[in-house]
């Protein structure tokens, strides 16, 4: 297991800059989600620290060790793409088993298994020609024809249908070789190393039914977890995760999240996960880091990124249905203060704003934007601790356990709220919408960053 670190990285396409100043530690054992929108940098971030792009500023390091000039190979991670890379014209097995066996067998052990390959093929094409020429002295000159040119042709046709005739070829020719040859016995016993690896993915992944099937014949969800075994088999220090799920259906999305946090857990590899899904990143992370235009805007459990967004941007990217917010001039009363807008004016009181009443204080005659999640506001029934503004339904949007009221304040201002089960609410109905105090967020619209 390794923890991972970046400093100061920085990554630029000519004039574009991808990823700015990146200092990011990633800690043993952890699974760590890199989110946010298409284009903020996340899968440049993850092929920095797979050796797949070249860093333009900054240091990366695996365990303690600089790999930020090493090549792939060299830094001991795996990677699952979103697109799986699975070898059309292999097997589940040596799918799995094909970036291990690279890994481990040397240039002089192909070589040899190669030599020995050929050898054998030659070696069944002597016994063939023999016994076409018996043949032929026997029945006839048209006989030994007739078997040399079909037994030959029959040969290559094995060969070209059945994987494993060429391999039981190769693997009878090394073991025969081992009594002989170390680098033959090396070759056999990491052969055996990566069956047992293998066995064991495909028991975890509980795929081992499917061995000997080609990709073609696996299902979406299928194919993932051979996309996983070959990264497991080779018991790599970091896990690196590309949108792996993006291609498989709802269904098999929800449930495939819930194995791979499993595995993770199991398997105890430092993770580090991509994806654009929220959604993802809250079930699956024990830490986020929420990007934003090649930069993290923030970086903590998912619970404290969604209790306690730091910046604008994150507040509106967490969360479904999303952050609403309501911009104002945060205004002096008799009462305190109040948020202003056009057609909304909302008591903010000291005595329930606590610490935070003063740092709005502060903020008096300048632009605010206020923000509070869907489920946080309530309707109907009068709420203690809340300010309170009237709302019109302009949307009811019934989604089985949750029903989401789209409402509009003030003058065209939208407000969404979220109720549990469903509720009979039409458009076009009134109600007072209640915002508890201790479930505001405020923050400065020019920089974007939280206030309190």
């Amino acid at each position: 297991m390794a923890e991972v670190k970046f400093e100061n990285v920085t990554k630029a396409f000519g004039e574009t800059v991808a990823v700015r100043d990146l200092d990011l530690e990633i800690h043993d054992k952890e699974f760590l989600v890199l989110v946010g929108p298409s284009g903020c940098g996340k899968t440049t971030t993850l092929r920095m620290l797979a050796g797949l792009e070249d860093t333009t500023k900054g240091r990366i390091y695996i365990d303690g060790k600089d790999v930020t000039f090493l090549p792939p190979k060299d830094r001991d991670i795996a990677m699952v793409f979103q697109s799986y890379a699975l070898y059309p014209h292999m097997n589940v097995y040596d799918n799995m088993a094909f970036g291990l066996r690279n890994r481990l067998i040397s240039t002089g052990m192909k070589q040899l298994r190669a030599g020995v390959t050929l050898v054998m093929w030659l070696i069944v094409i002597a016994i063939i020609t023999v016994l076409s020429q018996v043949a032929g002295m026997i029945f006839g000159k048209p006989f030994y024809s007739m078997m040399m040119f079909g037994g030959i042709g029959a040969f290559f046709l094995a060969l070209s249908l059945y994987p494993d005739f060429r391999l039981t070829l190769t693997w009878k020719g090394m073991i025969f070789l081992s009594r002989y040859s170390n680098l033959a016995r090396d070759y056999i016993r990491i052969e055996k190393t990566i069956e047992e690896r293998v066995k064991w993915a495909a028991e975890i992944l509980e795929i081992p039914e499917l061995l000997k099937r080609k990709p073609r014949q696996l299902s979406g969800g299928q194919r993932q977890r051979v996309a996983l075994g070959r990264a497991m088999v080779r018991q790599p220090k970091v896990f690196l995760m590309d949108e792996p799920l993006s291609n498989l259906d709802a269904k098999l999305r929800n449930s495939m999240r819930a194995e791979l946090a499993s595995l993770q857990s199991k398997l105890e590899i430092t993770t580090v996960y991509v994806t654009h899904d929220q959604v993802e990143a809250m079930t699956l992370g024990h830490r986020i880091a929420v990007m934003n235009k090649g930069v993290i805007e923030q970086i903590g459990t998912p619970d404290e990124v969604y209790s306690r967004p730091e910046t604008l941007f994150v507040a509106g990217f967490i969360g479904t249905p999303t952050m609403n917010f309501i911009r104002g001039k945060i205004e002096s009363d008799q009462n305190g203060l109040k948020l202003v807008s056009p057609g909304i004016s909302l008591l903010l009181s000291e005595s329930e704003l606590g610490k935070r009443y003063q740092q709005l204080k502060q903020y008096t005659g300048k632009d605010v934007v206020l923000g509070i999640r869907p489920e946080n506001v309530k309707i109907e029934t009068e709420v203690e601790k809340a300010a309170s503004l009237p709302g019109i339904v302009t949307f009811v949007e019934p989604i089985g356990s949750v029903t989401n009221l789209f409402f509009e304040i003030g003058r065209g201002e939208k407000i969404t709220v979220s109720v549990e089960g469903y509720r009979k609410i039409g458009r076009g109905d009134s109600s007072t919408l209640f915002f508890p105090y201790d479930m505001m967020h405020f923050f400065n619209p020019t920089s974007g960053k939280r206030i309190c």
